[in-house]
């Protein structure tokens, strides 16, 4: 594997927390749309803003790459990102599975990620979580 989808790879398989991410610009297009479960950014320097922003608040941020699916200029990533953010599950690092859907040319020009927004937030936060996890376990006996 070579070209735009290695360097995502790449780049998500560090460590990116408190990283500058002005990294991102070899990655991804000036004309990138980004698409998650609470975003929709369009444009290069809206994305390094939004991910240096989120960045700056976790201590550990990796993704680890399962399958990759990849057909002319589009690929599926899975993956599990491992996360450790200090007001969520007391600090410690938590794992949060998901999928990218990508779209390239020579750089990444569209990113939606797929993953359970409760399983990355609610569910680590100290009462909610307790009462989220009391409604799964209700829902799936």
């Amino acid at each position: 594997m070579q070209g735009p989808l290695a360097k995502f790879i790449d780049l998500y398989s560090q460590d990116l927390a408190g990283r500058n991410m002005q990294i991102i610009d070899s990655v991804y297009g000036s004309d990138v749309e980004f698409i998650d479960a609470a975003h929709h950014i369009k444009g290069l320097d809206n994305l390094v803003s939004y991910f240096d922003n989120v960045m700056a608040n976790v201590t550990h941020c990796r993704f680890e790459i399962h399958d990759i699916f990849e057909q002319d200029n589009a690929a599926a990533v899975s993956w599990t990102m491992h996360c450790a953010h200090p007001k969520l599950n007391g600090g410690k690092v938590y794992q949060v599975p998901g999928m990218s859907q990508l779209r390239f040319d020579d750089k990444i020009t569209y990113h939606r990620d797929h993953f359970d927004f409760g399983a990355m937030i609610y569910e680590h936060i100290p009462l909610l979580g307790s009462i989220i996890r009391k409604i799964k376990g209700a829902l799936n006996p």
